[in-house]
């Protein structure tokens, strides 16, 4: 007898408003991969690259990956100080759990000109 798969979270049905989401995901990551091909191939037509639909998907995936660690990181942090409210240390110490090497020196910096970008746009709406 063969045992029948089960059907996993992305084989559920998807809401509308979660598939405008990932279609504005793949559009955003479409646009930076031209940028990227336009910069390489400036000075030599031989130099550019596409980037196809599959690795589109994966890149996707890898990126839904990483927030998925993230929160869940975040979560067992939560639950393990018994704090109800997130905060950034808390974040900041997911984010160094999920992530190792170099990329988490690029995350964690990305992430820092994030916040400071957030703070100066609430504090010019403020004033």
């Amino acid at each position: 007898m063969v045992k029948q798969s089960t059907p996993n979270a992305s084989a559920r049905r998807q809401t509308p408003s979660m598939l405008v989401k990932q279609a504005k995901l793949g559009i955003y990551l479409k646009q930076i991969a031209k940028a990227l091909s336009d910069e390489r191939g400036a000075e030599d037509e031989k130099k550019k690259f596409t980037m196809s639909s599959q690795a589109l998907v994966e890149v996707e995936l890898l990126i839904e990956h990483a927030i998925h660690n993230v929160a869940h990181n975040t979560g067992a942090i939560l639950k393990y100080s018994d704090e109800g409210t997130i905060k950034l240390k808390a974040v900041q110490t997911a984010t160094a759990l999920a992530f190792s090497g170099l990329l988490r020196q690029e995350v964690t910096d990305a992430g820092q000109a994030a916040l400071d970008a957030y703070e100066a746009s609430v504090s010019v709406a403020a004033a």
